[in-house]
């Protein structure tokens, strides 16, 4: 297998590896994207207490 990839060309070589890391880090800005709309959808969310997530908390605690 190393004798075969050696034998490509070393701009074919560049190119292949260039192209992984540009889907890796395409794969990244997606994710990076994501969070970054659940941390704002987060913070649309606010509450006025801060007693209040403390209950919830204890609420859900209960039923569980």
């Amino acid at each position: 297998m190393w004798k075969r990839l050696s034998a490509l060309p070393y701009s074919i070589r560049l190119f292949v590896l260039t192209a992984v890391i540009a889907l890796a880090m395409v794969v990244l800005l997606a994710f990076e994207l994501t969070q970054r709309q659940a941390l704002l959808a987060q913070n649309s969310l606010r509450v006025d207490s801060l007693n209040a997530p403390a209950f919830l908390l204890d609420r859900e605690f209960l039923r569980f």
